[in-house]
């Protein structure tokens, strides 16, 4: 199976870059569970004088206090709440036994089957935890991080965040120009496609890179072993 690129044009000149973050999946070293991902946008990097990747946890995460705020009541709800109120609604255990779907809906190659009846609270509770462990993470990160976001490709900070559409017909005021060309930037498919599993690359708190994208590295099991 194989699958298009996606990629940045300038409507100018031309040229193109291959864009597709699927490719190249770059994650924060984390010694306490599974790595998350790196918050990412398109730029333009003024170092590599191209369209990278750049770092944009400044947008993409929340501030210090919600995160603080938040995991206070997480622990709230682990610690005191019943197993009605942690399981998630669409989860809970139906009043009703009786399966008032139509034959067609009960056909298991057309919907996907649920039985009115689930033993949900350890999937509530792991449910919980888990985004317990994602706000840690995020609150130690905003706190520890002292280095400005930088750029996934050379690990500068000189960079500009790019406002790009979706194919020509997106393109108006807004949307960020070429530097160098003064053309307006868009996204399209590109012709090409690619057919291989892609490169996991492991960056520490501060945004440097600290593993290889070589092939034995490929494998999403040598990261996500936890």
């Amino acid at each position: 199976m194989s699958f298009p690129t996606d990629e940045v044009c300038c409507g100018k000149c031309q040229q193109t870059w291959v864009t597709n973050d699927w490719f190249n999946q770059t994650i924060y070293e984390n010694k306490k569970g599974k790595p998350p991902w790196v918050p990412t946008s398109i730029s333009w990097c003024l170092e590599c004088e191209q369209i990278t990747y750049s770092e944009n946890f400044k947008n993409e995460l929340k501030n210090q206090q919600w995160y603080l705020r938040h995991i206070r009541r997480l622990h709230r709800l682990r610690k005191g709440l019943s197993a009605e109120v942690l399981t998630p609604p669409t989860f809970r255990e139906r009043k009703s036994l009786t399966d008032k779907r139509t034959p067609d809906a009960k056909n298991p190659q057309r919907y996907d089957f649920r039985s009115p009846i689930r033993n949900t609270l350890k999937q509530a509770i792991d449910d919980l935890n888990k985004r317990l462990r994602e706000s840690e993470y995020w609150l130690s990160f905003i706190e520890t991080r002292k280095s400005p976001p930088k750029c996934l490709r050379c690990g500068n900070s000189n960079f500009k965040l790019l406002n790009i559409g979706w194919e020509k017909e997106s393109v108006d005021d807004q949307t960020s120009i070429h530097p160098g060309c003064g053309g307006k930037l868009h996204q399209q498919n590109g012709e090409m496609r690619f057919m291989m599993a892609p490169l996991y690359i492991l960056f520490n708190t501060e945004g440097d890179k600290i593993d290889s994208d070589r092939p034995e590295y490929r494998q999403r099991s040598r990261f996500f072993s936890n």
